[in-house]
């Protein structure tokens, strides 16, 4: 299929791959600022945030940007809110920003966050 000017729709997917999925240095560098700079909303679900964590890492990997496990865990646990650090979820633990955990766990706090959420609504 071409458009009026003998375009066809390959063309155009190399234009938007061009602007939209590029690896520049600039898109890289920015990309990088936004995860360094994330914070979970607290206005906004458990759900809603981490699905706003998961986009901008898969934005990093399509820029070629790979971040480990244990960093996208750092950064998770750094992202969250003010009122998580007081979080009793499961009356076992007190979660404090300064701990380190490791991914499983992050997905364990997660779920846990979510369950509490649930039962809250």
């Amino acid at each position: 299929m071409k458009d009026n000017e003998g375009r066809n729709s390959c063309w155009y997917v190399q234009v938007v791959d061009k602007y939209y999925m590029t690896t520049s240095l600039a898109r890289r560098f920015y990309l990088r600022e936004k995860l360094h700079s994330f914070r979970m909303g607290e206005s906004k679900s458990v759900m809603e945030n981490v699905d706003e964590f998961q986009w901008l890492i898969d934005e990093l990997s399509n820029a070629k940007v790979e971040i480990s496990d244990e960093d996208q865990a750092v950064f998770l646990l750094i992202s969250l809110p003010e009122q998580i650090e007081k979080f009793d979820g499961r009356g076992d633990y007190i979660l404090g920003k300064t701990k380190i955990l490791a991914r499983f766990e992050i997905l364990d706090l997660i779920d846990a966050l979510k369950i509490e959420e649930d039962e809250n609504r």
